[in-house]
């Protein structure tokens, strides 16, 4: 009898056990797909926009002036036709690092039930020449806030 309870407990151990390292429902991630709209340099202008999401027509319209025929042209950023209703921007600038060849990508954004989290990977140029790359992607609309995880290469 005590060998059967033994091995009923033992049973009932494993069974039952809470695996911690098993994702909840909340943690497992999904791909968005995204849409590179531009990218580019905006040199060492004061620029106001970091890492951020651009929901609206009238937000999107301060910031055109700023990267226009900086890696996006007036005609390219004209013929956008972006529906803020359906989709969102989302704009990525490093700060100003020395290197003319610096750069930044997104390289995935994915999300969960609460958030979207955005991938960036960073590179700092060879020489001495200050510049403040930027990326512009267009994903479907969402409520859910943006969440920036920075990688350097």
């Amino acid at each position: 009898m005590k060998t059967l309870i033994s091995l009923f407990l033992l049973f009932f151990t494993f069974t039952c056990a809470n695996d911690d390292d098993s994702p909840t429902r909340d943690e497992s991630l999904t791909p968005i797909e995204f849409t590179v709209i531009g990218q580019g340099d905006v040199g060492m202008e004061e620029v106001p926009y970091k890492n951020e999401l651009i929901a609206s027509a009238a937000k999107w319209n301060l910031l055109t002036p700023v990267i226009v025929n900086r890696g996006i042209s007036t005609t390219e950023i004209n013929n956008l036709n972006i529906n803020f209703i359906e989709s969102d921007l989302i704009v990525v600038m490093i700060d100003p690092i020395a290197g003319s060849s610096s750069g930044i990508e997104i390289t995935s954004i994915q999300q969960n039930l609460t958030n979207r989290i955005v991938t960036i990977q960073t590179r700092k140029g060879l020489f001495s020449t200050m510049s403040r790359a930027f990326q512009i992607v267009k994903v479907p609309k969402s409520s859910k806030p943006l969440i920036f995880k920075v990688e350097t290469k």
